[in-house]
């Protein structure tokens, strides 16, 4: 089969399906059925992801917790009060654009 190989933590990955890659200013996010990635986004930080051939899959995410890597300061981030509030300003103001622009408000 082909699919994305990549190496995390020490522990090589092989993932068949899907990979959704986000980046925003707070966070970086890998996800998959086979690899879950949550931490602060840090300049310097690499993923090398490889298009490859392999014979077998790496286990699920929901059969093996440890292909689910959330760092220590993503966890402190995100339960800081104000940062929570600034995503919910963040979010209202999208939702505020989007309702002027229709015109409801």
């Amino acid at each position: 089969m082909i699919g994305i190989m990549t190496n995390w933590d020490g522990q090589e990955y092989r993932i068949p399906a899907d990979v959704y890659l986000s980046l925003n200013q707070d966070t970086l996010i890998l996800q998959s059925e086979y690899l879950s990635i949550w931490k602060t986004a840090a300049v310097g930080t690499v993923f090398e992801l490889s298009i490859s051939s392999f014979d077998k899959a790496t286990g699920k995410v929901l059969e093996n917790p440890d292909f689910s890597h959330v760092d220590l300061a993503y966890r402190e981030l995100v339960d800081d009060e104000e940062w929570q509030l600034q995503k919910r300003l963040e979010k209202f103001k999208r939702l505020e654009a989007i309702l002027k622009q229709e015109g409801m408000i």
